[in-house]
């Protein structure tokens, strides 16, 4: 628009100064207008993440998760200094939707069979490796093992440092060097219970004492501390395991989990196996157990 025609041709019906004021005012008036209505644009576009083309993670507030994202993970820990330590295969069972993760560790010495080839756990991993390991745990349990985590010691006192630490009932064998009574656990020091291969009771108590810490630690630690930033402690870990989590597994899966820990106060089950010892102590699963097992786990839905 000219505004100097404008004022002239005001100018021939009135006198200059009784428009200038009046139309000066409007014009501020119309321009804070417009500023603060793009303003207010912006903002609703910053929250509300309309159509910017960037892709937002939704958050576990407006979450509901349903039965495609329970998830079934076997971690496989290898703690090995010396011959005699223990690897430990350990089920998690996540259901996000009901709040429940349960946690089932399995004797090494489970029986199973890989390829017409009848041995434990334990020499399936030593001898063949994680993939196969993990094929035998899913043989022995008659279920889909969906994604395995792989670590040593090291890398897994970093992943129960996340959680905090668990009171828990000292076990006789460490009294003399701990004391008697409940005690504050570290990483080290559930590492230290998990590997020890000495109970009275042989790999069964060893199998109830590490589930029922790992249970333990899960309740008891601060769940919305360890979701907080929860992606970048994905990825600071993953370079000390071995996990066929892939990027598009994890960013799929993780608002679930988010929510679980977020949701749950204490979501944790020990599931202790149910089975018989055949000759040279070879665990095998209760049929009867299995198949409540699946119940349990929802896999049946």
């Amino acid at each position: 628009m000219d505004l100097k025609k404008l004022f002239k041709r005001k100018r021939k019906r009135r006198k200059s100064g009784s428009i200038a004021i009046p139309f000066m005012v409007t014009f501020l008036i119309s321009l804070v207008g417009i500023g603060g209505f793009t303003v207010y644009m912006l903002d609703y576009v910053r929250n509300n993440t309309l159509d910017t083309g960037e892709y937002d993670t939704p958050t576990a507030e407006a979450f509901v998760p349903d039965s495609d994202d329970n998830m079934t993970m076997l971690l496989i820990i290898d703690p090995r200094t010396a011959a005699t330590e223990p690897y430990n295969f350990i089920v998690f069972r996540f259901l996000p939707k009901d709040e429940k993760v349960y946690i089932m560790p399995i004797p090494e010495n489970t029986l199973s069979n890989v390829s017409n080839q009848r041995d434990t756990l334990s020499s399936f991993y030593l001898n063949a490796g994680v993939v196969t390991a993990e094929q035998a745990v899913e043989n022995a349990l008659g279920f889909k093992i969906d994604r395995y985590l792989h670590c040593n010691a090291a890398s897994f006192e970093k992943i129960t440092e996340l959680f905090g630490n668990v009171n828990f009932l000292v076990p006789q064998e460490f009294e003399s060097s701990i004391g008697r009574g409940e005690y504050l656990f570290s990483g080290k020091d559930i590492s230290d219970i998990m590997f020890f291969s000495y109970y009275p009771g042989g790999e069964k108590e060893r199998i109830i004492k590490a589930g029922t810490i790992l249970t333990g630690l899960f309740n008891q630690s601060s769940k919305a501390k360890v979701s907080e930033n929860f992606e970048d402690k994905y990825v600071n870990l993953k370079e000390d395991v071995d996990t066929d989590i892939d990027s598009t597994y994890f960013y799929g899966q993780v608002i679930a989990v988010k929510y679980l820990l977020e949701h749950a106060s204490s979501p944790a089950e020990f599931v202790n196996p149910d089975g018989t010892y055949a000759m040279e102590s070879q665990f095998i699963f209760n049929p009867d157990f299995l198949t409540k097992l699946k119940d349990k786990f929802k896999l049946n839905e």
